[in-house]
């Protein structure tokens, strides 16, 4: 399987980012990737999951936003 290179995963976490920073996407759980993760640090988990393209990408990063939310809201839960 070819593998990208690092700027074209650079490319890919630029874009990822400006999609986190998208408010409907910062309000659905991704702030945690705007205000938390650095381009290098989605680098190298896009880089992991063998990232081919854009929605691959958003993909990998779905599922760091969906655990964040989970434990997000279950830490709510017991404060109240």
């Amino acid at each position: 399987m070819p593998k990208l290179t690092e700027p074209e995963l650079y490319h890919i976490a630029e874009k990822i980012s400006a999609h986190a920073m998208k408010h409907e996407n910062y309000e659905a759980g991704w702030d945690y990737i705007a205000e938390c993760w650095t381009d290098r640090e989605i680098v190298g988990l896009i880089g992991d999951a063998d990232v081919l393209t854009y929605d691959d990408g958003i993909g990998a990063m779905q599922q760091v936003v969906d655990l964040y939310s989970e434990r997000k809201a279950e830490a709510e839960a017991e404060i109240f």
